[in-house]
């Protein structure tokens, strides 16, 4: 495939006010890291802009041939968060791409747009799900083109313009976004950007999808940076499969020499969970974990869960069994003693101390820690604090609960803050305020007194 490609950035989405403003931001520090990889990244791109100083020997956007993937399923990024939502409303998804729902038990189809505007009366998650919902589908309807593009530019007004005049709505809109003010930032702290475009969309009108690629800063040297993606699938456009594979090649080829540990730029807005990623791992990284570890099932090697869990590096872990399975990694047994828990599934063992950033527990006893996200499907918690995540089974013998939603098991004792109870027991504790299930009215109400 062929690209024409104009000389100069034309700027189509923001408006002169917005745009000459970023144009002004010292880009001193962006550029000194951005050409810590550039170069490399040039050197992989099937044809680039001419920058406007036709003098210069090339411009501030690649691009790259990208064929179309068959893609079977109709998806979303935010499909499985919906699915969930509306399940734990008692709601099961008839056909997604239709839009169809229907309550538990009963034959009558609704659309999910309606449920989720009755649920947002009462719950602020629903009315957000709702607005991404509604934006996810007018990207989808977008005409499938017959080639794509993958563009990579480090240009001001591509990386200004992420987020605005575009199909999806995010935080960084530079008109009305509630984060709009790390914008500035992304320019000068040297973050670039990257579009998935149709082939005759070469100067970004209507970009289909787009991924952010933020500098991360290496422990041991901060002059050295390493450019990494906070989400393996993409979060605003459409979802393409080759668009993200053929992402992290480029980058992953661009890079293959950084070795290390690096931290993503405090300065930056994280859309994700703060992430880490270890680069080329080292004999000493892996025989510091080796150390900690007793034992691994189901095939997973060392260097494989160092590579897809790095964040273990920073546990302290004594006589675990760990293994892989459904893709995530699964704890069956020990001793968690110190450390943060970012993804995977909890089978059993013992929690001492920590940060549960994210996940599925299955059994096990929770002694001290901060559980941020998550899903708890059973076992004993005594103690430590309860930030947000799903209650499933299982019994509370004390702690802080401050916001989240409980389906069901026995409270012992404790401080409920906040947060939406379903069922099961309330035995003694603090209650300061929630929401409890309503079955005659089938939702959720305000309730000043604990659940009976």
């Amino acid at each position: 495939m062929k690209i024409i490609i104009s000389e100069n950035i034309i700027n189509e989405a923001l408006k002169a006010s917005e745009f000459r403003p970023l144009m002004k931001i010292s880009r001193e520090l962006a550029m000194e890291r951005i050409n810590q990889v550039w170069p490399r990244l040039e050197a992989q791109a099937d044809s680039k802009n001419r920058s406007a100083d036709k003098k210069k020997e090339s411009g501030d956007r690649l691009y790259f041939n990208l064929e179309k993937s068959e893609e079977e399923e109709f998806e979303t990024p935010s499909k499985d968060k919906i699915i969930s939502y509306l399940n734990q409303a008692n709601y099961e998804v008839v056909d997604f791409k239709e839009g169809l729902v229907r309550k538990k038990g009963d034959k009558n189809i609704i659309k999910i747009g309606k449920v989720l505007t009755m649920l947002s009366k009462s719950d602020p998650e629903a009315k957000n799900l709702l607005n991404t919902y509604n934006n996810e589908k007018s990207v989808m309807a977008l005409d499938e083109p017959d080639d794509y593009v993958m563009v990579i530019s480090r240009h001001p007004y591509d990386i200004g313009g992420m987020s605005t005049d575009r199909v999806w709505r995010s935080c960084m809109n530079l008109r009305d976004g509630e984060e709009r003010q790390y914008v500035p930032i992304d320019i000068k702290k040297g973050t670039i950007i990257s579009y998935l475009l149709n082939k005759n969309d070469l100067n970004i009108k209507n970009p289909i999808s787009k991924i952010s690629i933020k500098p991360f800063i290496s422990v041991s040297n901060k002059k050295d940076v390493l450019y990494g993606i906070e989400q393996e699938s993409v979060k605003y456009g459409r979802q393409h499969e080759a668009y993200v594979k053929k992402l992290i090649n480029v980058l992953d080829i661009a890079q293959k020499e950084k070795t290390g540990i690096f931290k993503r730029d405090k300065k930056l807005y994280s859309d994700n969970i703060e992430r880490e990623f270890i680069a080329n791992l080292s004999k000493e990284d892996v025989e510091k974990f080796k150390s900690k570890i007793k034992e691994f099932r189901d095939g997973l090697t060392l260097e494989k869960t160092i590579e897809k869990y790095y964040w273990v590096l920073k546990a302290n872990i004594q006589d675990a069994i760990i293994g892989e399975d459904r893709n995530l990694l699964v704890w069956y047994d020990g001793l968690w003693k110190n450390g943060y828990w970012m993804n995977g599934l909890w089978k059993n063992g013992v929690w001492k101390n920590g940060t549960w950033k994210n996940g599925e527990w299955e059994n096990g006893t929770w002694g001290d820690g901060k559980w941020e996200f998550g899903m708890w499907d059973d076992g004993i918690w005594k103690g430590g604090t309860w930030k947000n995540g799903y209650w499933m089974n299982g019994v509370w013998e004390n702690g802080i609960w401050e916001k989240g939603t409980w389906n069901n098991g026995i409270w012992k004792k404790g401080v409920w803050e906040n947060g939406t109870w379903v069922d099961g027991t309330w035995k003694v504790g603090t209650w300061k305020g929630g929401k409890i299930w309503d079955w005659d009215a089938d939702e959720y109400v305000e309730s000043p007194q604990p659940p009976k």
